[in-house]
């Protein structure tokens, strides 16, 4: 398996990356400068280039004003703030605004921490998994001689993604779809 021996190292990076420990965090009030710091810093695994910027103060305030995270107190941003914003990040990267402002819905405010750390494990799990379901890939694609074996993986692990992301669409609209709808007729009634 020639091209998995390619992949390999990117896989063996990916499960030493993931979210940052909870109980990391500053215990201060931070102001958005420091925020945007704190999460690059957090988030610069997943960087994909180095000029690329992870999340500015434009992005906060717009998800801020989406209502995906809780309101600042006198421009300071808690700690629990930071762990939203990074749950956020993860989700924008598949998930429309709008999808994310559903599923932050159903999150009481209080739980959040441990909400955090549970995705935290998920998608640690997630990547471990990836090496799995790639060197499978790779096999197939490479039983498939007549075509690049590279540009078929890629192609495969976006036909992947790109389902697993209608999966989570269709469960969304599925599951919450009434709660939300629920929730807008009790505003309405106000």
């Amino acid at each position: 398996m020639e091209i998995y021996h390619e992949v390999a190292p990117l896989l063996e990076e990916f499960s030493r990356m993931g979210l940052g420990d909870s109980k990391e965090l500053p215990q201060i009030d931070l102001y958005m400068d420091q925020v945007i710091t704190l999460l690059e810093r957090n988030l610069k695994d997943f960087r994909r280039g180095e000029k690329d910027p992870l999340i500015t103060g434009t992005m906060v305030n717009n998800y801020a004003k989406a209502k995906l995270l809780p309101a600042h107190n006198k421009k300071k941003y808690t700690g629990d703030h930071v762990l939203y914003l990074q749950v956020i990040y993860l989700l924008k990267q598949v998930l429309s605004t709008k999808d994310i402002g559903v599923l932050m819905g159903q999150v009481e405010r209080e739980t959040f921490e441990g909400l955090y750390e549970a995705t935290r494990k998920v998608q640690h799990r997630a990547f471990v998994q990836l090496e799995d379901e790639v060197r499978d890939l790779c096999q197939q694609m490479e039983e498939d001689s007549e075509r690049d074996p590279m540009l078929m993986l890629i192609l495969g692990l976006a036909s992947e993604a790109w389902a697993r992301k209608l999966l989570i669409e269709r469960l969304l609209d599925s599951h919450y779809a009434s709660a939300e709808g629920e929730k807008e007729k009790e505003n309405t009634k106000r």
